[in-house]
């Protein structure tokens, strides 16, 4: 934005001015062969130019775009049925560990239209046993998988292997799935941990 600029006149007798006070940032012009002025001259007109300073610029577009990419944040990054973000159970002492892939390991070749069991293991290593707990599939994707996978029961301190069989389609291509852990009811214990998944190439 451009600086502006006001212009306003002041009169006033030379005789009773002893000093001219003009506003911060002010440039006052008077003619440059100003002499002592009588009594009985006319008032002088002091030019008062007032110069603003710029504003500063209030970036609100960028204001706007911070507050759309933090409600987009509040989104789930997988569609497909998975639990709601504000569907969440936390559980004091509750935690687990991923140890890996048993079975099909990342970036397998899978024949089309295969049926193959993927087999993950992980570990209770917090303090609460689990009872009645499932992964649910979090995405929508070209293979056939059952929506929810029962996780056996496990004590703390316990790994535990964790399978669900998948069908290949009868067409080339990728084949990527994503899981968490939920309760029976579906909702949501381990909201900040990454989803386990499964990830093959059809061919």
């Amino acid at each position: 934005m451009r600086d502006t600029a006001t212009e306003f006149t002041l009169s006033q007798p030379e005789a009773n001015a002893s000093m001219s006070v003009a506003p911060p940032n002010a440039e006052v012009t008077a003619p440059a062969s100003a002499a002592p002025a009588s009594v009985d001259e006319e008032p002088r007109v002091v030019e008062v130019r007032v110069v603003r300073s710029a504003r500063r610029f209030r970036p609100r577009v960028l204001l706007a775009a911070v507050a759309l990419a933090a409600a987009v944040a509040g989104v789930f990054l997988f569609d497909g049925g998975s639990p709601e973000s504000s569907n969440v159970t936390p559980i004091p002492l509750d935690a687990s560990i991923f140890e890996g892939d048993v079975t099909i390991r990342d970036g397998s070749l899978i024949a089309k239209g295969e049926s193959f069991e993927k087999i993950w293991r992980i570990k209770n290593i917090g303090m609460v046993e689990w009872t009645e707990r499932y992964l649910m599939r979090v995405n929508d994707t070209v293979c056939a998988a059952p929506r929810r996978v029962r996780i056996p029961h496990t004590l703390p301190g316990r790994s535990v292997d964790i399978r669900v069989t998948v069908q290949a389609p009868k067409t080339a291509g990728a084949c990527k799935i994503f899981w968490k852990m939920v309760d029976a009811e579906d909702r949501l214990l381990f909201p900040d941990k990454r989803p386990i998944f499964l990830d093959v190439r059809v061919g």
